[in-house]
């Protein structure tokens, strides 16, 4: 017998207490984000179905800051 697959999906992050797809479809792990301080971010998602929270802020990245939203870099 196969297992079903494994999917995870990120909580969002419009810091609401709503779950978004695929978030909300039974059998995803929904994933907060969480800062360097251990808490949930401003801006992750946040409600009951969200089962595990992992960094999402201050992220070492090599996608060069110039490149960038704007509205991350300020």
């Amino acid at each position: 017998q196969t297992k079903p697959p494994l999917i995870v999906a990120a909580a969002g992050n419009d810091s609401t207490d709503g779950l978004i797809l695929p978030c909300s479809y039974s059998g995803v792990i929904c994933v907060g984000a969480h800062g360097v301080d251990g808490g949930l971010t401003h801006f992750s998602n946040f409600v009951s179905g969200v089962e595990v929270a992992a960094p999402g802020q201050n992220i070492l990245s090599t996608w060069p800051m110039k490149l960038r939203n704007k509205i991350y870099t300020d």
